[in-house]
């Protein structure tokens, strides 16, 4: 009961008509002895911090909740640092209460403050050593601190001044020894492909991907593949990839690719050929013998998924084939 009473201060905190007295309230609650209002005030002070009068204490009581004793209180306080750096007063300060986390011993706190870093990247007064911490922290021993650099270089990439060195570690980290890291390095890939200088070499790089003998990499790809068509200097071969990746062994890299071709369809060079492909997935009747070794229920997975695509597609078909559409669809409307 204190819990959910406390946690919904949050909410409050916005229609209080004495924000100086909530605040106070907040402050001291994040103090109490009981684990679950102390966890309770942590969640709160998260979510009311853009409306706290005190912006450097709410943080401050941040960073001593990340060392609270109980773990979960640990990690909501973790979890509310990267929305919170945009308010502070002092980001230079910040932004080394984040970095010395990086180093706590609690694996869950280092994963945490080091993911925070990419929603702060933006708001820091010295971006260049931001970049060379980030980019330092790519390579750190830890597992955890490497995948929650790979999540923060993800989301600061376009904000980095140097691209092309944060695209060279996100192409390296695609092969790390762990798998986590390696899948948040390939879905980082989509959204920052549109702020590289070489789109010619970032486009060979995302290609290779797409065949990586790791399924949870190609599933990525797949997926980086699809935010970044309408980017990739090479849309025919970019689509070819994706109805190659509608019939991978996998079947979440299969839904992957048949879901991107929807949104990838308007960027297509020849609509009319890219129609075709959609209606042959929806069409195989033998998968067995047509795509080794998937299997039956699997191609009708496609078959279903590359259906629901056309309608996304229909209004990108050249206005000269209406009647082979209208012709497709009556057909795919019996089945």
């Amino acid at each position: 009961m204190r819990w959910g009473a406390v946690n919904a201060l949050g909410t409050a905190f916005f229609h209080v008509s004495d924000p100086t007295q909530a605040w106070a309230d907040l402050h001291r609650l994040t103090s109490d002895e009981d684990r679950d209002v102390r966890w309770g005030a942590t969640n709160a002070l998260g979510a009311a911090f853009s409306h706290v009068s005190d912006p450097a204490q709410a943080w401050a009581d941040l960073i001593r909740l990340t060392s609270d004793a109980d773990g979960e209180v640990r990690r909501a306080a973790t979890n509310a640092l990267g929305a919170a750096f945009s308010h502070v007063p002092d980001p230079t300060q910040a932004w080394a209460d984040l970095i010395s986390l990086t180093s706590d011993e609690d694996r869950e706190v280092r994963w945490g403050a080091t993911n925070a870093l990419g929603a702060a990247f933006s708001h820091v007064s010295d971006p260049t050593q931001a970049w060379a911490d980030l980019h330092r922290l790519t390579s750190d021993e830890d597992r955890d601190v490497r995948w929650g650099a790979t999540n923060a270089l993800g989301t600061a990439f376009s904000h980095v001044p140097d691209p092309t060195q944060a695209w060279a570690d996100l192409i390296r980290l695609t092969s790390d020894a762990d798998g986590e890291v390696r899948r948040a390095a390939t879905n980082a890939l989509g959204a920052a492909f549109s702020h590289v200088p070489d789109p010619t070499q970032a486009w060979a790089d995302l290609h290779r991907l797409t065949s990586d003998k790791d399924r949870y990499v190609r599933r990525a790809a797949t997926n980086a593949l699809g935010t970044a068509f309408s980017h990739v200097p090479d849309p025919t071969q970019a689509w070819a990839d994706l109805i190659r990746l509608a019939r991978d062994e996998d079947r979440d890299v299969r839904r992957a690719a048949t879901n991107a071709l929807g949104a990838a369809f308007s960027h297509v060079l020849d609509p009319t050929q890219a129609w075709a492909d959609l209606i042959r997935l929806t069409s195989d009747e033998d998968g067995e013998v047509r795509w080794g070794r998937l299997t039956y229920n699997a191609d009708r997975d496609v078959r279903m998924w590359a259906t629901n695509v056309l309608g996304t597609a229909f209004s990108h078909v050249p206005d000269s084939n209406p009647g082979v559409v209208r012709s497709d669809q009556a057909h795919l409307g019996q089945r």
